[in-house]
């Protein structure tokens, strides 16, 4: 396959954009970082005083090694509750 063999643009519309994009990343990422969490600290040590482990904790002791498990459907319910 052949190569393009162009620089990448570096021009201000470009470099605005590229901010942008970045910006919605962080805030994917932090609501991300929300989900997974799965209730809140609160919700969390619920199912811990009940001697209960979380879903993500259960799928990490099911997995060899959980780096590599990837979730699909991550906002699957995202706002609903």
């Amino acid at each position: 396959m052949k190569n393009i063999g162009k620089e990448i643009n570096q021009s201000e519309a470009f470099l605005k954009k590229e901010d942008f994009q970045k910006n919605i990343l962080r805030k994917l990422n932090a609501e991300r970082d929300k989900v997974k969490k799965g209730g809140g600290d609160k919700a969390i040590e619920k199912h811990h005083s009940k001697g209960k482990l979380t879903a993500r904790e259960r799928i990490n002791k099911l997995v060899d090694d959980p780096k590599t498990f990837y979730e699909l459907n991550t906002f699957c319910a995202y706002g609903m509750y």
